[in-house]
């Protein structure tokens, strides 16, 4: 049995050949003797090698891990696992935070995997979950509301929306930059019809970054944000205020030389234009 994690797990100093043997020293009688050194070990070396141009990264095997893209410590995390020759292939989100192209790339490969081989993938790409898996399990809030096959799942996609439109607000898989800094890596919540969710963390732990993602003040750049079931992701903050979130600011955001009267009206102003260029 082997698996990937939701948060990469990898070793950024070292290369991406060392870190693919590293997996397959776990599984070796070697990684008792620690006077050996892993550069030698001709046999981990060639099946480390292997593993990587299954995903198609033996040409850089040699690159340090921190210069690579995610999506290439995605992938690398994927050849760990393979490397280990498992039965059964546990992958958490295993697309998250990719690209397009990333995402195809890792799809194909998926695909590839021998049959014999069972996986069990938690993603929350429904697209990529209908083409890849054999039986889908879709669950909200601990709640399994759609099971089956494709087939079955998809006859019942309406049943699934219409219980996911029911959560007011949600973030899903959100990965959010200021400049080079990730701020926000792989949030999730769902904020369900009257419900109060509260935000915990120290400063600079992302909470005011959430609250700007949901209406629209800084777009993510991975992720999906929904409104009653609708996607607002790329939308312009006035478009999102126009289908009902509003935003509350850490420091007064307000028009000094205006009376009470007039910055109210702004607003109700930024919110009718939001609505009428509304698609």
């Amino acid at each position: 049995m082997a698996r990937t994690y939701q948060i990469i797990t990898l070793f950024p100093r070292d290369t991406i050949l060392r870190n693919a043997m590293l997996a397959l020293l776990g599984l070796s009688p070697l990684r008792w003797n620690a006077w050996r050194p892993l550069h030698r070990q001709q046999d981990l070396l060639e099946r480390a090698r292997t593993a990587l141009r299954r995903v198609g990264l033996d040409r850089i095997a040699d690159r340090p891990l921190a210069e690579t893209s995610y999506g290439e410590k995605r992938r690398v995390e994927i050849a760990m696992a393979l490397a280990q020759n498992p039965k059964v292939l546990l992958l958490d989100e295993p697309f998250a935070g990719l690209s397009i192209d990333e995402r195809r790339d890792v799809s194909r490969l998926l695909a590839a995997i021998p049959r014999d081989v069972t996986i069990v993938m938690i993603e929350h790409d429904m697209d990529t979950a209908l083409d890849l898996a054999d039986r889908i399990s879709l669950l909200h809030f601990g709640e399994v509301i759609v099971e089956g096959t494709r087939a079955e799942v998809v006859a019942n996609r309406e049943r699934a929306r219409s219980i996911l439109a029911n959560s007011a607000l949600s973030l899903s898989s959100i990965d959010a930059y200021y400049g080079d800094s990730h701020v926000l890596q792989q949030v999730s919540f769902a904020l369900g019809e009257g419900r109060l969710l509260g935000l915990l963390g120290r400063n600079g732990a992302g909470k005011s970054t959430c609250m700007n993602v949901s209406v629209g003040l800084l777009s993510p750049r991975a992720g999906c944000v929904e409104v009653f079931g609708t996607p607002v992701t790329r939308l312009p903050p006035e478009m999102i205020a126009a289908r009902g979130v509003a935003l509350v600011p850490q420091g007064r955001r307000i028009f000094k030389s205006l009376t009470v009267r007039e910055n109210l009206m702004v607003a109700a102003r930024t919110v009718h234009a939001g609505r009428r260029h509304a698609p």
